[in-house]
């Protein structure tokens, strides 16, 4: 039994040791794909900013935003031209624009209101889109690596007495 123990625990520490052997910690950010086989990141989506410009614009339009949906469109659609030239590249763009719009407002008919964190979004990046930048929106994403940790100056240091007590906290 003993030696079952010592081995599932042994097999659970190289497990999480997994995710560490990449190189120099400080070089790389701590991501839970390091642990489970894949360490690249997902490859960028090439027209994750018509998606987006889409998307915004159906809640836009839905939530009674004012703003020309036409000339968005258009805008968006201009961008993506700049970036692929080619006949097809402006159909697939234009195709992909009208299916994420479609879809993205039966969604939001069956959902019957916008709520306050897609008006916080279609403010965000309404504006962004009518001035021309069709970018794709960057997420804001909570990204540390092993130097990061204790650089917080709210962090308090750990108190063994509270972590480690039979009973709980005193």
């Amino acid at each position: 039994m003993r030696n079952l123990v010592c081995g599932a625990m042994l097999l659970v520490g190289i497990a999480m040791l997994g995710g560490c052997s990449g190189g120099d910690a400080t070089e790389k950010p701590l991501i839970t794909g390091g642990l489970f086989g894949s360490s690249k990141p997902a490859a960028p989506d090439p027209m994750a900013g018509l998606k987006q410009a889409a998307s915004t614009s159906a809640k836009a339009s839905r939530c009674g935003f004012y703003f020309d949906p036409v000339k968005l469109k258009a805008g968006a659609l201009a961008a993506e031209a700049q970036k692929n030239p080619a006949p097809e590249a402006r159909q697939k763009a234009e195709h992909v624009y009208d299916l994420t719009r479609a879809s993205v407002t039966k969604l939001l008919d069956e959902a019957g209101s916008c709520s306050q964190a897609e008006l916080a979004q279609v403010r965000e990046d309404l504006p962004r889109y009518l001035a021309g930048d069709f970018g794709p929106r960057v997420d804001k994403q909570v990204q540390w690596s092993l130097t990061d940790v204790g650089t917080n100056a709210g962090t308090q240091p750990m108190d063994r007495s509270k972590v480690f007590s039979p009973v709980g906290s005193k």
